[in-house]
């Protein structure tokens, strides 16, 4: 068994998924160097490494800023990468907010070892168009500040199909 894991553990290093991962943690120190500042960051949760990436150069660039995530999936309690590692909540790599879609995970992520101080329940909002007639319009979203949203894929090929 030792060599299908060292083949294993070879195979998964060898991806350029990790390296892409690590870009992540250029994004918050670019917005600050392009005089973009941030009061918070919300990005959807699934605790894939880009996310741990993105939230540790946030907090380097941002100290002050408030980084929250949307768990936007139902996950399997056998998923590992959704459930915190003791290394990751010693790091400092979870979201300082992370939203629930429902009690169901929120008491889930607990129960891993998730700091129930940072979970939140929320409304499923894969599911809101289902139940709401609301307009979609712009209207009221003027201010003095500037507000943006980004929406992207993980894999490059893919975020420029977008």
């Amino acid at each position: 068994m030792s060599g299908l894991f060292r083949d294993a553990i070879w195979q998964e290093r060898s991806k350029p998924r990790q390296a892409i991962a690590l870009k992540y943690l250029h994004v918050g120190p670019a917005m600050l160097a392009h005089g973009i500042q941030v009061r918070e960051l919300l990005h959807l949760y699934e605790n894939q490494p880009w996310e741990k990436c993105l939230r540790a150069g946030f907090r380097q660039a941002f100290p002050a800023a408030r980084l929250s995530a949307y768990q936007h999936v139902p996950f399997s309690s056998l998923y590992p990468s959704f459930h915190p590692s003791l290394r990751d909540v010693s790091a400092g790599l979870l979201p300082d907010r992370l939203v629930t879609p429902g009690p169901f995970w929120m008491e889930a992520l607990a129960a891993s070892g998730y700091p129930c101080i940072r979970l939140e329940c929320g409304p499923a909002l894969r599911l809101a168009h289902l139940f709401s007639k609301k307009s979609r319009s712009c209207r009221g979203m003027t201010g003095s500040g500037l507000t943006i949203l980004a929406v992207g894929a993980m894999d490059l090929i893919e975020l420029d199909e977008m």
